[in-house]
């Protein structure tokens, strides 16, 4: 039995950044947001039953087993805001705020999901695993009600051959997921004792999702765009050399019929193929009781139609040792996260979706310092969040008109009891 229930007020960020270095506001709690009454609450229920049948003996060669995944759930997504007659609001909203007694997005959703897998496995470590699952799911997007019958054949495997293992794992649909898949293989290879390499090949087509497709709001059809289903490929590599705690990635990524969200937070459909690459590495360096664990990614885009930035990098420098006699091991370290200016995105909590801004974002290096400690089986952690603050006047953001968080202290302890 699974029951989520989240409850969230939506200030829609503030009105003025400015408003951040006025003297004159006691705190920053009273700085002017574009939303006042605006909350989202989310909730979604499922009850599952999964059981196995044994087809042949423990003792058999290839062992055959059977199983069967019932799920039955529901849940609703509600977003509402009672006041909307502000000229904030008119601004904030654009053209989603169609009526002055308040603006409301509903979508509620019952699921009926079977599935039924035969499963095989070998003890030279072959694994073949196909199945069929049927989705029945009831939307209602009031004032529209939808019905869909889903149905997929899948299919998961690991084929052994000459000490390495092929992954592999693919979907197919058909009623209503007519012309929908998803397959993927993936191989790690050990090229020599210091060499390792892997791969991963996916290729896909999936629908689009229900708000970007068709839109109500207040009951009034926003917009209806009967896009073409996206149809991608994706081709991703690394070398990793253990020795030097060294691993290098690169991905490519080609989309077409890409969904997107221009600066009016309205879906649009790229008419162009869509090419996102991507470079990573990670690089980790000890010496005696300190280390320095290093990340950074180049992304390189045909089109930046999510707002993404080029480049981002991640360090965490620390010190590891024992303490009080051994009896705890701790790490004191700072984490430093940094994004060059870039072109930012805007969050329309009403849907829930980031879109296009035409606002950039500055640098800034967002820097934590923090404190691990652990005992036995007792673990706990300090951390001083964006400790940078104190050496800077800037107001950085990553999402317009929502600043990050001024410096705070966040801990937690973690204890498992044993008998």
């Amino acid at each position: 039995l699974i029951n989520n229930v989240e409850t969230s007020n939506n200030n829609g960020g503030i009105n003025n950044i400015d408003d951040l270095s006025n003297g004159q506001l006691i705190s920053r709690l009273n700085v002017p947001v574009n939303l006042v009454n605006a909350a989202t609450r989310h909730q979604e229920r499922a009850v599952h039953l999964i059981q196995f049948l044994n087809l042949n003996s423990a003792k058999a060669g290839f062992k055959l087993r059977a199983k069967h995944h019932l799920e039955v759930g529901g849940g609703y997504f509600q977003y509402y805001d009672d006041d909307v007659s502000s000229l904030v609001d008119d601004a904030f909203y654009g053209n989603f705020d169609i009526d002055s007694r308040g603006i409301r997005f509903d979508t509620e959703f019952s699921r009926l999901s079977n599935s039924f897998t035969l499963q095989g496995s070998k003890s030279s470590g072959l694994n073949l695993e196909v199945g069929l699952s049927h989705d029945w799911t009831s939307i209602e997007e009031h004032p529209m009600q939808t019905s869909l019958n889903d149905f997929f054949l899948t299919f998961k495997g690991a084929i052994p051959y000459k000490g390495q293992v092929l992954q592999t794992k693919a979907w197919w649909g058909f009623g209503d997921a007519n012309s929908t898949f998803d397959l993927e293989g993936s191989l790690s290879i050990q090229l020599s004792d210091w060499l390792e390499a892997s791969g991963v090949v996916n290729l896909y087509r999936h629908r689009v999702d229900r708000v970007s497709d068709q839109l109500f709001v207040s009951e009034t059809l926003i917009w209806d765009n009967n896009f073409d289903k996206p149809f991608g490929t994706l081709v991703a590599g690394s070398l990793m050399i253990p020795k030097f705690n060294l691993s290098i990635g690169l991905r490519q990524n080609l989309e077409s019929n890409t969904v997107f969200y221009n600066t009016l937070a309205e879906a649009n459909q790229y008419s162009d193929v869509f090419s996102a690459t991507t470079l990573d590495v990670n690089h980790s360096l000890t010496f005696w009781k300190f280390g320095l664990d290093n990340y950074a990614a180049f992304q390189v885009f045909n089109e930046n139609l999510f707002h993404l930035p080029s480049f981002v990098s991640r360090h965490n420098l620390y010190w590891e040792g024992f303490l009080f006699g051994r009896n705890m091991l701790g790490r004191l370290g700072v984490e430093t996260t940094l994004v060059p200016t870039h072109d930012s995105n805007a969050y329309m909590p009403l849907i829930g979706r980031f879109y296009q801004s035409e606002t950039s974002s500055m640098f800034y290096p967002n820097t934590d310092l923090y404190f691990l400690a652990k005992v036995s089986d007792f673990r706990a952690f300090f951390k001083f969040e964006n400790f940078s603050d104190y050496f800077s006047n800037d107001i950085p953001f990553y999402v317009v008109n929502h600043p990050q968080n001024d410096v705070r202290f966040r801990f937690g302890i973690r204890w498992i009891l044993k008998d």
